[in-house]
């Protein structure tokens, strides 16, 4: 309903080292090759920066779910390829790939969560780099699982509320709205 209404879902995350605005996509790998895939990296490419979106801001608390393997991105950096950080169970990060090794064999899955954390409309995509045996092969995913659909998005708010109309707080629990600032 909220984007049939024009509307943008924002997200937040936090964790022992970083909060703030992010996107949270799930990126599901399998593996389809006879021989042992090896996944060497993940990089994310920015295609644009721009300005959040204004209007109203209507806020809610966040809602449990499984745990899942984390890899955040902070786009609030000047670089263009931000660095992919593994988050801990406990909250603190690591370079990804440094921590551990993936490999997937035959019809095998694996799952991350990938979470970025910027102050912008950011659209980008993602590239995976693979190794079977000594042949290095790429792929670009976007938003649609293909290499050529629509970017992903990261849409933060402003951290200053007053460049809104209205602020309203939606408590899951009640069912209520509440005005926070008009």
């Amino acid at each position: 309903m909220l984007t049939a209404m024009g509307g943008q879902q924002l997200y937040w995350h936090t964790d022992t080292e970083t909060d703030g605005w992010s996107g949270t996509y799930l990126l599901s790998l399998t593996g389809n090759r006879r021989l042992p895939t090896q996944i060497t990296g993940i990089e994310l490419r920015v295609k644009e920066h721009r300005e959040p979106p204004s209007g109203a801001l209507l806020t809610a608390s966040a809602q449990g779910g499984e745990p899942i393997d984390t890899v955040l991105f902070d786009l609030r950096s000047e670089d263009k390829k931000p660095t992919p950080i593994l988050v801990k169970d406990d909250g603190t990060h690591v370079p990804l790939f440094t921590s551990q090794t993936t490999f997937l064999a035959e019809a095998e899955p694996k799952e991350w969560r990938i979470t970025t954390v910027g102050d912008c409309w950011c659209l980008w995509d993602l590239v995976i780099y693979t190794r079977v045996k000594n042949k290095i092969e790429s792929v670009v995913v976007r938003a649609d699982g293909t290499s050529n659909g629509p970017y992903f998005e990261t849409i933060s708010a402003f951290k200053d509320w007053k460049k809104y109309s209205t602020v309203h707080e939606l408590d899951l629990y009640t069912k209520r709205f509440k005005l926070v600032r008009s």
